[in-house]
């Protein structure tokens, strides 16, 4: 992207990192989906090597979740490059998308915390 940046001689180009990162995390995620275990499964049995079946139905919705997130996200940073100004792309790609991250890393945190405590 960087190269196209400078060869092409058009910001354009570097605006395209952050969608082609989400679909590259869409296809992870949606890969491990189709093809267990799922890729937050794999890290989560470095921890923790025996999980019951309870664990790997809450990390494969979890997988779920983040599948769509990366889905949608990537599709939203499509639109800011080709529709958006560079303002908006800037605004959804440097903050609103870190922070949706944010919400939905912490809100599984905290869920995980009250369903693993009772």
């Amino acid at each position: 992207m960087c190269l196209l940046t400078i060869v092409k001689s058009n910001e354009i180009w570097i605006q395209f990192y952050p969608v082609l990162m989400s679909f590259g995390f869409f296809s992870i995620f949606l890969y491990s989906l189709l093809y267990p275990p799922t890729i937050i499964e794999r890290f989560a049995r470095i921890k923790y090597p025996t999980l019951d079946q309870k664990a790997t139905q809450w990390i494969y919705r979890v997988t779920v979740v983040w599948t769509v997130f990366f889905l949608l996200n990537g599709l939203i940073a499509l639109g800011t490059v080709l529709y958006g100004s560079l303002d908006l792309w800037t605004l959804y790609n440097g903050l609103i998308s870190y922070l949706l991250m944010g919400v939905i890393f912490v809100g599984e945190w905290i869920l995980r915390f009250f369903k693993t405590k009772n």
